[in-house]
């Protein structure tokens, strides 16, 4: 007896689960496992991360061509002689195997769905750290380039220029040694 059944609607879902979402399902659970053991210390780029995306890229869109497949019977049931019935409509016989087997397949395609929102979100969470380091990094560079450069300007800056700074700098100690001195007459003055 064989175990597939007579009806080549039956056969041609069984055969797509068996050979195509079967497969597909297998790459996206090796998938998800390898995006969560991948770790991202602080790095500025992770080749692993980015390998990790593109095959991400790759396998979601076979997995949703095959989904779309899956969910319409005309897809799914295409060049079968007993595709359409003369409104081109799907053949009674399609549609009720199709029914009859929808329940399954369609559990395998939401756990499809919830392994591609899975790796999505993680690849987004881990890209967002790698893209965090890379402005922190920035930050700190920027910050070097200001002191450096500040550094740089008063270093190479014409005599005259630097006799000027000098000057506003006694003049800020000057101001600041009156404004200390009236602070002490005027706490003398309520004391007194």
């Amino acid at each position: 007896m064989d175990p597939v059944p007579e009806s080549p609607a039956a056969r041609r879902i069984l055969i797509t689960v068996k050979d195509e979402l079967f497969p597909i399902l297998n790459k996206l659970r090796d998938l998800l496992v390898r995006v969560q053991k991948c770790r991202i210390g602080y790095q500025l780029y992770s080749p692993e991360l980015r390998a990790l995306d593109v095959e991400y890229s790759i396998v979601s869109g076979e997995f949703f061509v095959l989904h779309k497949k899956m969910s319409t019977p005309d897809l799914l049931f295409e060049g079968l002689s007993e595709t359409t019935d003369a409104s081109s409509h799907p053949a009674p016989q399609l549609v009720f195997e199709y029914n009859r087997f929808q329940f399954a397949f369609s559990k395998l395609l939401d756990e499809g769905v919830s392994y591609t929102e899975i790796i999505d979100r993680t690849l987004d969470r881990k890209t967002q750290s790698l893209n965090n380091n890379r402005t922190f990094s920035l930050a700190v560079i920027a910050i070097f380039v200001s002191f450096a450069g500040n550094w740089l300007f008063v270093s190479e800056t014409s005599p005259e220029i630097r006799e000027l700074i000098q000057q506003m700098q006694v003049q800020n100690a000057n101001i600041e040694s009156i404004l200390q001195e009236m602070r002490t007459q005027r706490l003398l003055e309520q004391k007194g």
